[in-house]
């Protein structure tokens, strides 16, 4: 009977320590993760975006033959700046709202890393 216990203890305890350490590495990957995606991912994808839409818009002027007024010449490359700065404070915001998720995290690892130091206070007593 108490050898059953003290594996059912032991199972636990391997168990909590499994889940400690897929918890820190999770953390580590949730807090790499938006760096990452944006300084490997976003900024090349808008650049190469920001190129295509202002040689489509240098195409469109040229294409007019001077029959374009200056003024919507402007409004063109105007709107095109504006929606490139909206897609860019977007991506922001969501990356900047996965960052904030991740640090919530830390105090799952301190409530995690409790409960470890608890069951081995009770393993160590029984």
């Amino acid at each position: 009977m108490w050898a059953l216990c003290f594996r059912d203890v032991i199972v636990r305890n391997k168990f909590v320590w499994l889940s400690f350490l897929l918890l820190v590495s999770y953390s580590i990957f949730i807090l790499m993760s938006p760096s990452y995606i944006s300084s490997k991912i976003l900024i090349p994808e808008f650049k190469e975006q920001t190129k295509e839409r202002m040689l489509l818009v240098n195409e469109i002027i040229a294409r007019s033959g001077g029959s374009i007024d200056s003024k919507v010449a402007l409004n063109l490359i105007r709107f095109e700046n504006e929606s490139i700065e909206k897609q860019i404070s977007t991506t922001e915001n969501v990356l900047g709202l996965s960052f904030q998720q991740a640090l919530i995290l830390p105090g799952l690892l301190l409530i995690h890393l409790a409960s470890l130091l608890r069951m081995r206070r009770l393993a160590n007593e029984t």
